[in-house]
């Protein structure tokens, strides 16, 4: 095995490297296989950086919602007088959504021209919109503006007093006032033992 000095391999380098970059061609190329290997390496960087967020998530977030209304309605349905023991199954039509905040960003160009006379002027508006960003500490986020909770498509009650007309009307008023929805879209019915 035998030794190099550092410092030949040193000026070998440098001469490679001399002779690669005198010819623009190379110079040209190497500037271009670096950049995409920085671009290529930016993409891999970001997919590791940040998992993307499923849909069994958004689905988890209706079904707690969801879990949560049908328990504190079912709490509520169980204190009507003759009703006794209740169930309650709700049904949504959508998951909660967010409105970002929008910074829109309007510019005017006008001109004009005067030919024979005649004075001629035309314009264009540009319009740039784009989401606000908050400083989190962990990273930039979009800023919500508001929250659109999901809307009931129906309710599902069953309770042991429901053979008593009485008492079904008064389950279904509880509902209909509670939810804001019309009596056609809840079905009470007698709990099987």
């Amino acid at each position: 095995m035998s030794q190099t000095d550092p410092g030949t391999l040193m000026e070998r380098l440098r001469d490679g490297f001399r002779r690669l970059t005198e010819n623009r061609m190379n110079l040209i190329l190497i500037c271009a296989v670096t950049g995409i290997i920085l671009i290529a390496a930016s993409y891999i960087w970001d997919e590791q950086a940040e998992p993307a967020e499923s849909v069994s998530d958004a689905g988890t977030l209706l079904s707690a919602d969801t879990r949560t209304l049908e328990q504190r309605l079912s709490e509520m349905v169980s204190r009507i007088d003759g009703a006794g023991r209740s169930c309650v199954m709700v049904t949504m039509d959508s998951t909660r959504e967010a409105v970002y905040a929008q910074d829109l960003r309007e510019t005017e160009d006008t001109s004009s021209s005067s030919e024979s006379g005649r004075t001629t002027e035309s314009g264009n508006i540009s319009r740039e919109q784009t989401h606000i960003l908050m400083d989190r500490g962990s990273g930039e986020e979009p800023l919500v503006e508001k929250q659109i909770e999901p809307q009931v498509r129906g309710v599902m009650i069953l309770c042991e007093g429901a053979e008593n007309p009485v008492v079904e009307q008064r389950v279904t008023e509880a509902v209909k006032t509670v939810l804001g929805i019309p009596a056609s879209r809840i079905c009470v019915e007698k709990i099987s033992n």
